[in-house]
């Protein structure tokens, strides 16, 4: 009770700081204003395990990369919908981080970022705009999960690691779309502020390795994420060209925008 009372302070905290904003802000824009009131927040795995049993987990002291993605997701659509209660920020994670909006165990989180933004843009709030601003099509087997079981205890029950392996190869037959690391700099025009970015990966079974916010520094840009290397939110200080670049697992990108 007291962690959700301490949650509940600090989402009025940010609320209080939020409601200077212009409803007139572009979403992308508002990503970017909420995204840097974390800035410094420490990286911590969000224990997505311990929601299975119904109940959801806010965690604003500290993200990975992909609760720090889906907690700014939520702030903005609940500016956007001019509701200001905590319970309706939890609604609305609920909404984005579930299939149909319900928790109902393991199976029910969108554990794949590329099945996030497909169940999302469905709901109507957002849009895949990879292949609009110069993605190519590309193949990949999606099934990092069920040959990795062990890391997931849900999935060592079978009808568990069933129904996993049935939404792996639903993901896997989508049509799927990135800009490569090295056609980024003809696409990175067309990306804009606040736009959400997956880092794909040449990682065996996954389709996305690591997530942030795409955030433009003069003429180029630059990602807003929750960073493990250096253990909390940052601005990274290379471009995301170079820090596509400096790894061999990173093939490029893909690029999901909020209504």
């Amino acid at each position: 009770m007291a962690f959700i009372q301490e949650q509940k302070k600090i989402f009025n905290h940010l609320l209080g700081k939020l409601r200077k904003a212009s409803f007139n802000e572009s979403s992308g824009q508002l990503t970017v204003k909420i995204g840097k009131l974390f800035l410094g927040k420490n990286y911590g795995f969000h224990p997505y395990d311990n929601e299975f049993n119904g109940s959801l987990h806010i965690n604003l002291k500290k993200f990975d990369c992909f609760s720090f993605l889906e907690h700014v997701v939520a702030f903005v659509l609940l500016l956007k919908s001019k509701q200001d209660s905590f319970e309706s920020f939890e609604r609305i994670l609920k909404t984005i981080g579930y299939r149909s909006g319900s928790l109902t165990g393991f199976i029910s989180r969108l554990h794949y970022f590329t099945d996030w933004v497909y169940e999302n843009e469905k709901k109507g709030f957002i849009k895949d705009v990879t292949k609009e601003i110069g993605g190519k099509r590309f193949r990949k087997r999606v099934d990092f999960m069920s040959k990795n079981k062990k890391i997931y205890p849900p999935l060592m029950n079978l009808k568990n690691l069933s129904r996993i392996k049935e939404i792996e190869n639903k993901i896997t037959k989508r049509l799927m779309y990135f800009i490569s690391k090295k056609n980024l700099r003809a696409s990175e025009d067309w990306i804009e502020d606040g736009d959400l970015i997956g880092i794909t990966t040449k990682k065996r079974g996954l389709d996305v390795e690591h997530v942030g916010i795409a955030i433009r520094i003069g003429s180029r840009i630059h990602l807003l994420h929750a960073s493990r290397k250096a253990g909390k939110v940052l601005v990274s200080k290379e471009t995301l060209f170079r820090y596509l670049m400096r790894s061999k697992t990173r093939t490029g990108i893909m690029v999901a925008r909020l209504f």
